[in-house]
């Protein structure tokens, strides 16, 4: 009995009349979706369909001059090529040289895809990546704009469905995974996932940023050709597919929250519903919130113009603190640091969604009051939340976590299973290390914050700064943190925002408590 793929192998060698370069069946599941032929003629494509044993199949027939320059060159705008990163049966294949395109083809976009994924940073190296991304990746702009890919995918999906689909992909495209493992760019996590490497994180920038230009610019090259070959996809045929796959970053796991690119709005109002803005938490923040429902989101922002305080911040405090300035590094140690604290056990304010080309973290809302709120009056929940946050700061410190940016601002009284508790936020200059200077830094950025907005410094503020300090040296038990935060070169910094004789007499309280911990030794 013939085969359906000898069928087809000698139906276009008696149509073509010469002899075929290479023959691969589209194939899933054993049934053939379409067919690629490569002739030796000339430079040709054509576009045809065929019937066997009652099955009408679409064939691309294309020359070989041709197939090489649109797979090495981008000739014919990608669009031969992207055939080839479907599941193919290669029947026949003269010289091997449709089985080497395939390869190499599939290797180069997959690597593309790679540099692109860095390109967005290094919170990157938190995603656990499915194989099926890659392909699927490369698909979904294709068949958006080629109407033949389309209704090709559109058959496949009615045939298999996307989650057989995904698995197809996955298989096919294993070896070539594999290879750029070897290669030192992606590492594997288990048998269907991998994760972008250091190595590959840490490339210089236009190794990362060509594929992502070429990946803008490749669309325009694309809509000609679809235009001139009357290829024109549909936005009904495009919105029929599964969301995955128009969205394949959605399969990308992060640690926490929902990776978006460049469309974190859309992610919310599809998972929330329409989303209200209700104001900024404050200038300096740079941070909105957003009502969705009942529901309300915290939305920040780290391109606003606000971050210019950053800048600001690292000239006044040269010689004491080094802050953290990029837009994106800041987002991405913030992402980290909501890691590392709830590794460690330390409340944190939830990520929702994190999108590294918007430069946009979505948080989820605490319902309370910051120490400021607090602090506008003198009672028993304020004195409870200082002495919360003494302990908080002193447990961090213990372990080695510094805030790098302490204002009281940043600090909210809130209640989690009927448990009182302080959640910090405006997690973007934590960082990890032993140092006493970076200790102290947090305890005389919170102190002196408190100088700010007075003509002079309320004497109750004394009395919840004491109470700060002695919760966190009970806790820390280690007074040279103490007495480092009271030199003057913590001092300097804030000369620019808080009047001198309120940062005169902050710097007494801090003194004094210093010299009193001196004694008892």
């Amino acid at each position: 009995m013939v085969s359906m793929r000898q069928k087809i192998l000698e139906y276009f060698k008696d149509v073509l009349r010469e002899n075929i370069t290479a023959l691969a069946l589209i194939s899933v599941e054993g049934r053939v979706f379409g067919a690629l032929v490569i002739s030796e003629g000339p430079s040709m494509l054509k576009k045809t369909i065929i019937e066997v044993d009652n099955t009408r199949i679409p064939v691309a027939i294309v020359s070989r001059t041709l197939l090489i320059g649109d797979a090495y060159y981008d000739i014919v705008g990608d669009y031969i090529t992207s055939y080839l990163l479907f599941p193919l049966n290669i029947v026949y294949d003269k010289n091997n040289i449709l089985t080497k395109t395939v390869i190499d083809t599939r290797k180069r976009i997959i690597d593309e895809e790679v540099s692109v994924l860095a390109s967005y940073g290094k919170i990157l190296s938190y995603a656990v990546i499915p194989i099926e991304y890659f392909p699927l990746k490369a698909l979904s702009i294709r068949i958006r704009l080629y109407g033949s890919l389309g209704t090709l995918t559109t058959r496949i999906l009615e045939y298999v469905g996307f989650n057989k689909f995904k698995n197809v992909l996955r298989e096919t495209y294993r070896e070539i995974i594999q290879s750029i493992i070897v290669g030192g760019r992606l590492k594997p996590i288990d048998d269907h996932h991998v994760k972008l490497t250091d190595k590959v994180l840490s490339e210089p920038s236009y190794k990362k940023y060509i594929p992502r230009i070429k990946e803008k610019i490749s669309p325009i090259a694309m809509s000609i050709t679809s235009f001139l070959m009357d290829e024109r996809s549909t936005h009904n045929q495009y919105t029929r597919f599964p969301v995955e796959f128009v969205k394949p970053h959605l399969l990308i796991k992060m640690r926490e929250g929902i990776l978006g690119l460049g469309d974190w709005r859309v992610l919310l109002e599809k998972k929330y519903g329409a989303l209200e803005k209700e104001g900024r938490t404050s200038i300096v923040h740079a941070t909105e919130i957003y009502r969705a429902g009942e529901k309300r989101l915290v939305v920040k922002q780290y391109t606003s113009p606000s971050s210019i305080k950053w800048v600001l911040a690292s000239i006044a405090s040269i010689l004491s603190k080094k802050f953290i300035v990029n837009s994106w590094e800041r987002q991405y140690n913030e992402y980290h640091a909501s890691i590392l604290l709830s590794s460690k056990g330390f409340p944190h304010r939830r990520i929702i969604v994190v999108d590294p080309i918007s430069a946009v973290t979505v948080f989820e809302y605490i319902e309370g009051k910051t120490l400021v709120d607090l602090s506008k009056n003198m009672d028993k929940t304020t004195e409870t939340a200082y002495k919360l946050t003494g302990r908080l700061l002193g447990k961090l410190h213990v372990n080695n976590i510094v805030m790098g940016d302490t204002k009281p601002d940043n600090y909210i009284l809130t209640k989690k299973k009927k448990k009182t508790m302080i959640v910090p936020v405006d997690l973007e200059q934590v960082r990890e290390t032993n140092s006493v200077e970076e200790k102290a830094w947090d305890i005389a950025m919170f102190i002196y914050f408190h100088g700010i907005g007075h003509t002079r410094v309320p004497n109750y503020y004394i009395s919840l700064i004491q109470l700060f300090l002695n919760e966190y040296t009970n806790t820390v038990r280690n007074n040279k943190i103490i007495v480092e935060a009271s030199k003057m070169k913590y001092q300097l910094p804030f000369m620019y925002v808080v009047p001198v004789h309120n940062l005169m007499q902050l710097n007494n309280v801090l003194r004094s408590f210093a010299k009193s911990l001196v004694n008892q030794l």
